[in-house]
């Protein structure tokens, strides 16, 4: 019995954690498309796409690191 009352509280103190962890909040990127391939081009020629990224969260967003492929 004592086991089974260990556990049951060690399972409450670890959903406790996650709940914590998940009402925080934070940022939340948001992307719809990931990727984009273009049709063919001749060589030279400048192409662009737009990726709309979106702060679906409640903290501010910090975009680094981006690179083209």
């Amino acid at each position: 019995m004592k086991h089974y009352k260990l556990m049951v509280l060690a399972l409450a103190v670890l959903l406790c954690g996650a709940f914590t962890a998940w009402a925080a909040g934070g940022p939340k990127a948001v992307v719809d498309l990931t990727d984009y391939t273009f049709s063919p081009v001749p060589e030279g020629t400048e192409v662009k796409h737009d990726f709309i990224l979106q702060n679906k969260g409640d903290e501010a967003l910090k975009v680094e690191r981006v690179h083209t492929g």
